[in-house]
């Protein structure tokens, strides 16, 4: 559960968004390791949240603001630096080349 975590947390760190700010937020989705995601992206006053699912009925809310990640993950809450993501990200960055 933990990989799960600062694997999400991690693609929100990376922000794969083209613009947070839009009226109607895109839905962005991408497969890592057989797990399907998809998520929504908004720019808020208290940070950019995220909000989607992962695998069947896994859902997430996470707030990026000021180099923390905030919020839960399949009921789980969540608090740490956006810089312990790094491994996570690393794995994500393949994984997206692979999918290309």
């Amino acid at each position: 559960m933990t990989k799960k975590i600062l694997f999400t947390a991690a693609a929100v760190a990376l922000g794969f968004v083209a613009n947070p700010a839009a009226a109607d937020p895109e839905v962005h989705r991408f497969s890592f390791e057989g797990v399907h995601y998809s998520y929504t992206v908004t720019e808020t006053d208290r940070g950019v949240v995220y909000r989607g699912t992962m695998g069947p009925g896994q859902h997430f809310r996470l707030t990026v603001a000021d180099g923390w990640v905030h919020g839960r993950v399949d009921g789980r809450r969540v608090s740490f630096p956006v810089s312990k993501t790094q491994e996570a990200r690393a794995d994500i960055a393949d994984a997206l080349y692979a999918s290309r």
